[in-house]
């Protein structure tokens, strides 16, 4: 898979990420980093003069985003900080780009509620999106994946499905 400078997708899915899909619960996280792209580039092409369609892409695109990042912090994250280590290990790296990202989204909020022209603010957001995903796909979820027992595996997937095994 890769990504053009417009972050459109071509050619088929990475090695990687396929075998990552299959377990753990990432293939819930890989959809979700899909669905999130393509609501910001939806939102980036709304025409501006149709205010209520481009505010309400940016709604559920900043929704979506914030529902996604608390999946990861309370799922994924503390059992990967477990796994490679919290305080300066990887995920941290990642934590820090939920804070910026979380900011961004904040930024963007207000602008639409102040009716201020938000596309600026969300082509400054894509590549940060784009980045923090790809790390994510290409780098935790198939290091991550490696690392896991089955038991491992179907704990993580519940948790990240928000189903309790029982």
């Amino acid at each position: 898979m890769t990504r053009t400078g417009s972050g459109e997708v071509s050619g088929p899915p990475a090695r990687s990420i396929e075998v990552v899909v299959d377990r753990a619960g990432f293939g819930v996280l890989v959809a979700e980093h899909d669905l999130l792209r393509s609501q910001l580039r939806r939102a980036l092409t709304s025409d501006p003069s149709k205010d209520r369609r481009l505010g309400r892409e940016v709604r559920s695109f900043a929704t979506g985003m914030r529902r996604h990042l608390r999946r990861e912090d309370r799922a994924l994250y503390p059992f990967c900080a477990r796994v490679f280590g919290g305080r300066g290990g990887p995920v941290e790296v990642l934590k820090d780009d939920h804070r910026a990202l979380r900011g961004k989204l904040t930024a963007i909020e207000r602008a639409l509620a102040d009716a201020r022209d938000v596309r600026p603010l969300l082509a400054d957001l894509e590549p940060v999106v784009d980045r923090h995903f790809d790390l994510e796909e290409k780098v935790l979820f198939p290091l991550t994946a490696a690392r896991l027992t089955e038991a491992q595996a179907a704990f993580l997937e519940d948790k990240l499905r928000g189903e309790p095994r029982g």
